[in-house]
């Protein structure tokens, strides 16, 4: 638990011992998720709300999170978590997206209660802060399923209500 606390990037260590005179160690790593915009730069940040690195310039790669009002990149350490509701459900949509091959290029956090995704093909998906991210993960898995079997594209999801809006 010490060794986890000193280095950030270490997600888990285990630790086995292995009859008659060695160790076996495990290690995991975080993975930066996404990038987000601070007043002087980005946040790398892991799945969980970790900040992993501060970076001057755009990352490559990295979904980009835009967030409403602008976080003091000085308040912030490398290591420490992000504790915003919005944030870290926005997070858990990002993961949630790639599982489902969907890879989004920006996040915009506009306000309390819309998150919307801008995905790399001009398709756009927006999420609810106010509703149980599991049913809108759930929804948007089965909409996506079904337009894969159906071979159709959206061009804009709004999962923020009860029955889920779909533009074609």
């Amino acid at each position: 638990k010490k060794i986890i606390k000193e280095n950030y990037l270490l997600k888990t260590v285990i630790v086995k011992k292995v009859w008659p005179n060695s160790l076996k160690i495990s290690i995991t790593f975080y993975e930066p998720c996404a990038s987000l915009i601070v007043n002087n730069g980005f946040f790398n940040l892991s799945c969980d709300g970790r900040i992993l690195k501060k970076a001057k310039e755009t990352p490559q790669f990295l979904p980009i999170i835009n967030y409403y009002q602008k976080l003091n990149a000085g308040s912030f350490q490398t290591g420490d978590w992000i504790d915003y509701k919005d944030i870290k459900q926005t997070l858990f949509f990002i993961d949630k997206l790639k599982q489902i091959n969907l890879r989004p290029l920006t996040i915009d956090i506009k306000g309390q209660d819309m998150l919307v995704f801008n995905l790399n093909d001009s398709r756009i998906i927006v999420f609810s802060n106010s509703k149980d991210k599991d049913v809108q993960n759930y929804q948007l898995e089965l909409i996506v399923k079904q337009f894969k079997i159906e071979g159709r594209e959206f061009k804009k999801i709004d999962l923020r209500f009860n029955k889920p809006i779909i533009q074609f």
